[in-house]
């Protein structure tokens, strides 16, 4: 089955034969703060480093699964690469064992687009209308203080 999905088949009937796992949840930013200790009570401390990442249960899970779903079906394959197509979430679905699939809701801003090319660009599946981009809404973000 999947050998037949991935030969001369269009991109389209690849991914509607292969088995799909939908993955329901939160995605969100999350904002690592790094800091050299924890501040006392009403001290002011800066950050040494941060970053924003892509977050959430769902997300996290999605990404995971899609990511490993194209590495197992590459190393079953013998394939280094797993479509010549431009489009990178094409090319991690043509070379994957499942199709991931993320249904979840994030604001209509920056945060969102970013969070959703993320997420494309390890194989997940942003297309369907259960990504949500709600008009009018923020993304969530979540601050994780980490002390280093």
């Amino acid at each position: 089955h999947l050998g037949a999905a991935h030969g001369s088949k269009s991109m389209a009937s690849a991914t509607s034969e292969m088995p799909t796992v939908l993955i329901m949840g939160a995605t969100c930013v999350d904002r690592i703060l790094s800091v050299a200790a924890y501040p006392l009570q009403d001290e002011k401390i800066r950050t040494t480093h941060n970053v924003d990442m892509s977050g959430g249960n769902a997300a996290n899970v999605a990404a995971a699964l899609a990511l490993l779903s194209t590495c197992t079906y590459a190393r079953q394959h013998g394939e280094s690469s797993a479509s010549s197509s431009s489009n990178p979430s094409q090319q991690q679905r043509a070379g994957a064992a499942v199709r991931v699939v993320l249904l979840t809701k994030v604001g209509d801003d920056d945060a969102a687009v970013r969070l959703k090319a993320d997420l494309e660009s390890k194989g997940v599946d942003c297309s369907s209308r259960l990504f949500v981009m709600q008009p009018n809404t923020t993304t969530s973000i979540t601050t994780v203080i980490a002390s280093e």
